[in-house]
């Protein structure tokens, strides 16, 4: 453009110097050429923003690796983009002020070629850093990105696009526990009381609020049990480990519940993920066992219906209930007969409590076996409580109870007390637990040296019996009095405290003249 001078009477000037100017009606994000930034394509004539290395399958982060050559920005230039119009990237930190990145990505002519994308680099170094280590902080941040010309026409800015940093890697794995699996299995009680088990996950050191922890807990035949939680900052700081419940269904199978007939054995995995690497613990055994030895209902508890009964062949009421040396002997102790009750299976044990009436009960255990009645009506099993206990005989009165216990600690009702009272003591014992001639007693009648006369006769017989080792007070003493004819009469002694029974002095038994014969008699 010139510019010349000219008066009214024709005089002119000479023409000004040229001044160049250019006319850019070429807006960015003007995709109809109105002039104005518009909607009228898919992105609103905006630029299209996106992270490549932050991603929905990595929760949108950026790892230590991921951040070593900088943050890389794809940005989808808007129509109406020419070269050398500018893109202004503004990064924002959550919670901190926004930072230009300088200097603008300047557009060649190929970056208008087919995808119209361009790449720019957010350096490592600008993102925010700890004031005394110099380390790049994590956190969450937002990037949008603006065309602009030189005449100034500018484009809409782009959506935000959102990453977070995370350079801090997980170390090591996460460790599984199950408390109550202290005895190998979650019995019955336990199952109940919890509603399902707790699995406890000890949770690797650099794991941040964020990650995601996934529990799975798998079963041959079962539906597998997932669980997954995005960690927070007070999960990570649980001092005893993370405690996630997996619940029990109730009247019918639920997901992600074990399911109603929850009994088995499973394997309980974990695994800890940034969003980038996944570390996963060993695998855990977990056993459920909630068959009840004893439940008669299928309630899952012990009754009295469902008890053990317990007998003792050998001690029966007609004997007093007593065991006496030749029973102790045969079986090498007392054989007590346990009928076990419905619930009950192979590998259970059965458990005798002996109490004696003055003194500590001890316990005699008993596995059940393969060929065990378990039905809960049928043969009982036969359970030997050895004839010496921590070296000594057993001796007097006892009282026997038993209960039945599965390897994962449910245990039946106990059974009513059975009693016996062992008396293994034999009067004339001498040596080995039988009478032998050298123990036997000694009977002498000192009126009978000649013969009894009427008047030794008129106030009885006076019998001494010299007592052998090994009789007790209470004991019965039996004379047997027989006559030559065949006739015979039997008188009985019991022995008193205070008679001598160590075979030094002998009692003295007096037989009345009226239950003597009237013959002679041999003694």
């Amino acid at each position: 453009m010139t510019a010349t001078v000219k008066d009214a009477d024709g005089n002119t000037s000479q023409p000004s110097d040229e001044a160049i100017f250019k006319v850019d009606t070429t807006v960015p994000g003007d995709s109809n050429g109105d002039g104005v930034v518009n909607e009228q394509d898919a992105n609103g004539g905006k630029p299209v923003v996106a992270i490549p290395e932050a991603t929905d399958a990595d929760g949108n982060t950026i790892n230590a690796d991921d951040l070593k050559d900088g943050v890389q920005v794809k940005v989808t230039l808007p129509a109406g983009t020419q070269q050398g119009d500018k893109v202004y990237l503004t990064l924002t930190p959550e919670g901190k002020a926004s930072i230009a990145i300088e200097p603008p990505y300047q557009v060649k002519a190929e970056d208008l070629n087919g995808e119209r994308t361009v790449e720019i680099t957010i350096p490592k170094d600008i993102l925010p850093k700890d004031a005394d280590s110099e380390k790049t902080l994590d956190g969450n941040f937002t990037v949008t990105a603006q065309v602009k010309d030189a005449a100034g026409n500018t484009s809409q800015p782009s959506d935000k696009a959102s990453f977070t940093v995370d350079t801090v890697e997980i170390s090591g794995e996460p460790v599984v526990t199950i408390p109550e699996m202290d005895n190998n299995s979650v019995n019955a009680s336990e199952f109940a009381t919890a509603q399902g088990v707790d699995i406890k996950v000890t949770i690797p050191e650099g794991t941040q609020a964020g990650d995601t922890l996934t529990v799975t807990v798998s079963a041959d035949g079962k539906a597998p049990i997932t669980i997954t939680k995005n960690l927070t900052a007070e999960d990570l700081n649980a001092t005893d480990g993370l405690t996630i419940h997996i619940p029990a269904s109730k009247e019918s199978d639920q997901a992600n519940s074990f399911p109603v007939k929850a009994d088995g054995s499973y394997i309980v995995v974990a695994k800890v993920s940034d969003g980038t690497t996944t570390f996963e613990s060993t695998p855990t055994s977990l056993v459920i066992d909630t068959t009840v030895p004893g439940d008669s209902n299928g309630d899952g508890v012990a009754d009295d219906d469902g008890k053990p009964v317990v007998t003792i062949p050998e001690a029966t009421q007609e004997d007093g209930y007593t065991i006496n040396a030749k029973e102790l002997a045969d079986g090498d102790g007392v054989q007590v007969n346990v009928t076990l009750p419905k619930g009950t299976q192979v590998g259970d044990t059965v458990t005798l409590t002996v109490k004696p009436e003055n003194g500590d009960a001890f316990t005699v255990p008993y596995t059940v076996k393969e060929v065990d009645d378990v039905s809960g009506n049928g043969t009982p099993v036969s359970v030997t409580i050895p004839k010496q206990h921590e070296d000594k005989d057993l001796n007097g009165a006892y009282t026997v109870t038993a209960v039945v216990t599965d390897a994962a600690g449910n245990s039946s009702a106990t059974s009513d007390k059975a009693k016996f009272t062992v008396d293994a003591t034999v009067p004339g014992d001498t040596t080995d637990g039988v009478a032998d001639n050298d123990g036997k007693p000694v009977v002498t009648i000192p009126e009978a040296t000649g013969g009894v006369n009427a008047d030794e006769l008129s106030d009885g017989i006076k019998v001494q019996v010299t007592l052998p080792k090994g009789t007790q007070v209470g004991d019965t003493v039996t004379l047997t009095v027989k006559a030559d004819a065949g006739t015979e009469q039997e008188v009985t002694y019991t022995v008193k405290q205070g008679d001598d029974v160590n075979g030094a002095t002998p009692v003295e038994i007096p037989i009345a003249k009226d239950n003597l014969p009237k013959v002679q008699i041999t003694l």
